[in-house]
């Protein structure tokens, strides 16, 4: 929220989707709070209008994913004030995530299918699961449910290569293309 607060601030892209208005943190997160329910809803009207206008290809999807930290400040600063909480409370969805440049954290894995023609969302899923190659059929899915089929074509980096994600790709009848985990000194040379 505070992230979505200085980019209505500060970015002229955002101020064209608020219509200049500069809405604080706290009233982005009372939004998504009163709007949670509704936002897969909303997320997949904004898919329909853009298949409409022509916007989504659906040829090729992009599939990525990123480590979210878990944020247990606001909850422990409530329990605090309310009743004088243990401050080694954690999320207890959370799990550890490691980063490949060796960072570790508690937190989420959260993955995206982006329509590389529109630049669009067109699925998404978080999960506590660390590796990403545990996340291509959930993607698909999701991809498969918010934009109303599935791509001709999925392309993912090398945190998606295993046997499982080939087969998964494969049986879904999407040509795949997962860049290999080998770095060979050939591999680095097609880069």
């Amino acid at each position: 929220s505070r992230q979505l607060e200085e980019l209505c601030r500060f970015d002229a892209r955002f101020w064209f989707l608020t219509g200049s208005l500069k809405p604080d943190h706290m009233t982005l997160c009372r939004f998504r709070r009163r709007l949670a329910d509704h936002l897969p809803e909303l997320f997949a009207k904004v898919l329909d209008v853009a298949r409409e206008e022509g916007l989504l290809g659906m040829n090729v999807v992009v599939v990525d994913g990123t480590k979210l930290k878990g944020n247990v400040r606001q909850w422990r600063k409530v329990l605090e004030e309310a009743e004088e909480a243990d401050v080694g409370i954690v999320d207890r969805d959370a799990r550890p995530m490691y980063t490949t440049f060796g960072d570790k954290f508690r937190g989420y894995n959260a993955q995206v299918g982006i329509d590389s023609q529109a630049g669009l969302i067109v699925g998404q899923t978080v999960s506590n699961l660390n590796t990403d190659y545990t996340h291509m059929s959930a993607v698909l899915d999701s991809v498969e449910e918010c934009a109303g089929g599935l791509p001709a074509k999925a392309v993912a980096d090398a945190g998606y290569d295993s046997s499982e994600t080939h087969q998964e790709i494969e049986e879904r009848g999407v040509q795949g293309f997962v860049a290999p985990q080998d770095r060979s000194p050939l591999f680095w040379k097609l880069d």
